[in-house]
């Protein structure tokens, strides 16, 4: 070793430039772990949000589809009776239409005619 070397305060200097590199570049790597994990969450979560969206689309395909066919089902049968209660009572429109008998009484009690329209909207709400 020369002389020039083995200077206790040269050989602190190079220790401390050593230890700034060092955090320097644990700095940098900290930073750039940090973006990528950030960045992995953003596309997981956009993926996510995707699905979500992808999936509740569907449901409501699925639910649009099956009220298309309750209606249609209702309409082929001429409307639907159903018992008459508080919130179902009998339909002033359908009262208008001469040969179509609004209510119907049964041994459980009267029931009251829906047409395809009222099905469909009640259903929905």
């Amino acid at each position: 070793m020369s002389h020039h070397d083995s200077n206790p305060v040269n050989h602190i200097a190079r220790i401390e430039s050593t230890k700034r590199s060092v955090r320097k570049y644990l700095g940098i790597i900290a930073i750039f772990v940090t973006l990528v994990l950030a960045g992995v969450f953003f596309a997981v979560q956009f993926n996510v949000l995707q699905t979500l969206q992808l999936h509740l689309h569907q449901q409501a395909r699925a639910f649009f589809g099956e009220i298309v066919t309750v209606r249609k089902w209702v309409a082929k049968h001429g409307g639907v009776y159903v018992p008459l209660d508080k919130t179902s009572g009998i339909n002033p429109y359908l009262e208008s239409v001469p040969g179509i008998k609004t209510t119907i009484a049964c041994d459980n009690g009267p029931y009251v005619l829906k047409n395809p329209s009222l099905v469909t909207k009640e259903l929905s709400d």
